[in-house]
C-alpha cells in the first residue's frame, strides 16, 4: 500500500487552523500528535514512520493531526494544555465528519486529549496504548541536554545531533528526522514540547472507562508494571506483551493485528454506556435546553463561523453537565437532553448554564438559551429515555423564553428548601396531555 495523504485544515472554536489528514480504510482511528516531531508531509520521508502508518491504514481509517503552533498547523503561540488539545481534536473530528472513533496513544504522544476523554466519553469507543516505563526516555534526555546550548547558537547542528541521539549515529532516518524537527518547531516551541515530555510519567494521563488495550514489550518488567497500574479496575482493560524486538508499535505486525482486532469490536464498546444509562433510570430529572435564534445566527454568520459558535456552546454545556452530575442523553445540534439523579443538581446546572452564556462573549456573540425540566420515571431503551415525563420536559423548554428556565410542579416540590425562587407562570394546555399543566419559572438572575 502506498499512501500520500492530502493535508486538510479544521478551524477550532477559538479560531485556530489545525492541519489534519485522513487515510486508510476501516473503523476511524485517531492518532494524536507526537512531540518528537510532527509534520504531516515530512513524516512520510521517514521510512519507518511511513511503513508504520501504511500498516495501520490497511484495516483502519487513520486520522492524524498536528497541535496548534507547530508543524503545518497555524503558527500561533504553542499551547500544549489539555483545553487546547480538546479544542484541536474536536475541530478535527467535526471537519472529518467523525462522530465516534478509537484513540491510539503512542509513547511519544505529547498531548493526550484527556479533557476530551472526560467531556465526550461517548465519542471514544476504544483506547489503545503502547506502554513504556517512566524512565524510557531518561537516558536519551540526559544525553540530549548536554547539547541544548546549541539550540539558539546552531539550530541545524542541534537538530542533527538530536536526531542521531534518537536513531543512533548511523541511523538511516536521522537526516529526515532532523529536517522534520526543524519544520515542526522553533527553538522556543521545542523547549515547551520538551518540558511536556520530561514532566510526563508516561502514559499516566490516560484514564478512560472505554475498552482499553495496553501493549508493552515482552520481558520489560517496568513497562509491565505501568500497564497493570493503567488497567486499574477497568473491567474492559486488556494487556498484551509483544515479543521483542518490539520497535515502533505501528511497525510491529503482532501489535498492529492486535490493534486492528481491538478497534473492530465497536458494537461491544456501546454496551457499558447503555448499562450505565439503564441503571441510572428510576426517578430522574430531565433537562432540555435549546439555543435561541440558532437559525438566524447561522444565516448571519455563515456555516464556518456559526459552527465555531455552536462548538463552544456544546463544550460549555458538556462541561457543566459533567460538573453537576448530568448524563447527556443526546444532542440535536442547538439543543441538549440530559438526565440527573437529583432535582437540586439539575436546577443548579440549569442556572449555571444561563449564567455562563449571559456572561461570555463567544466569537462576538452573546448566546441565549431556554430550558425546561420535569421529573419522573422514564423508560430507558437503547441509550435513550422515553415516556411522558420526558415529553413534558421538552414541552416546558418549548414554552420558555430566551434566558428562562421553566419547570413542572414536581421539580419545584423536589427542590423545596434548596434556596431556589420560583414564580408561578400559570397552567397550560400541553399537546399529548389531557389535563392542564402548571409551570414555574426559576428566578435565577441577581435582580430577580
Amino acid at each position: 500500500m502506498s499512501i500520500e495523504p492530502r493535508v486538510r485544515y479544521a478551524i477550532t472554536s477559538d479560531g485556530v487552523r489545525i492541519a489534519y489528514s485522513v487515510f486508510g480504510d476501516g473503523p476511524p482511528l485517531v492518532v494524536p500528535p507526537t512531540l518528537v516531531g510532527s509534520h504531516l508531509q515530512l513524516e512520510w520521508d521517514i521510512a519507518s514512520r511511513r511503513a508504520s502508518y501504511e500498516q495501520l491504514a490497511r484495516r483502519a481509517t487513520v486520522i492524524r493531526y498536528e497541535p496548534r503552533g507547530v508543524g503545518m498547523s497555524q503558527r500561533v503561540a504553542a499551547d500544549f494544555s489539555d483545553p487546547a488539545a480538546t479544542r484541536d481534536l474536536q475541530a478535527v473530528c467535526e471537519a472529518a465528519g467523525v462522530a465516534t472513533f478509537s484513540l491510539f496513544v503512542r509513547p511519544d504522544t505529547g498531548v493526550v486529549p484527556q479533557d476530551f476523554m472526560l467531556l465526550y466519553p461517548e465519542r471514544i469507543s476504544h483506547v489503545a496504548c503502547w506502554v513504556v516505563s517512566s524512565d524510557a526516555y531518561a537516558v536519551v534526555t540526559m544525553r540530549r541536554r548536554k547539547f541544548d546550548f546549541l539550540m539558539d547558537e546552531d539550530w541545524e547542528l542541534y537538530t542533527d545531533i538530536r536526531a542521531r541521539l534518537l536513531t543512533g549515529w548511523s541511523g538511516t532516518d536521522a537526516e529526515a528526522r532532523s529536517a522534520l524537527v526543524r519544520a515542526t518547531y522553533t527553538p522556543e516551541t521545542l523547549r515547551a514540547a520538551d518540558e511536556i515530555l520530561a514532566a510526563r510519567r508516561w502514559p499516566s494521563g490516560v484514564r478512560t472507562a472505554s475498552p482499553l488495550l495496553l501493549l508493552h514489550e515482552a520481558g520489560n518488567a517496568a513497562a509491565s508494571r505501568v500497564a497493570g497500574d493503567l488497567a486499574g479496575d477497568n473491567p474492559l482493560a486488556q494487556i498484551l506483551a509483544i515479543p521483542a524486538p518490539a520497535g515502533d508499535l505501528c511497525g510491529n505486525e503482532i501489535a498492529v493485528a492486535a490493534v486492528h482486532e481491538f478497534v473492530a469490536q465497536r458494537e461491544q464498546a456501546e454496551l457499558p454506556q447503555l448499562a450505565v444509562i439503564a441503571a441510572g433510570a428510576g426517578v430522574q430529572t430531565i433537562l432540555f435546553t435549546d439555543l435561541v435564534g440558532h437559525t438566524e445566527m447561522m444565516q448571519r454568520l455563515g456555516d464556518e463561523q456559526g459552527r465555531a459558535v455552536l462548538r463552544e456552546h456544546e463544550r460549555l454545556t458538556r462541561v457543566l453537565l459533567k460538573e453537576y452530575g448530568g448524563t447527556e442523553i443526546k444532542t440535536m445540534g442547538d439543543a441538549f437532553m440530559a438526565s440527573f439523579d437529583s432535582a437540586h443538581l439539575a436546577l443548579t446546572c440549569s442556572v449555571e448554564l444561563q449564567r455562563a452564556f449571559t456572561t461570555r462573549d463567544i466569537h462576538g456573540e452573546r448566546l441565549q438559551v431556554r430550558a425546561g425540566l420535569n421529573a419522573g420515571e422514564p423508560v430507558a431503551e437503547a441509550g435513550d429515555l422515553f415516556g411522558s415525563c420526558v415529553i413534558l420536559a421538552s414541552r416546558a423548554a418549548a414554552r420558555a423564553g430566551a434566558g428562562e428556565i421553566l419547570v413542572a410542579d414536581v421539580v419545584r416540590q423536589l427542590a423545596a428548601g434548596k434556596g431556589f425562587i420560583f414564580a408561578d407562570r400559570g397552567e397550560f394546555v400541553m399537546k399529548g396531555f389531557e389535563d392542564k399543566v402548571r409551570l414555574y419559572e426559576v428566578r435565577w438572575r441577581e435582580d430577580g
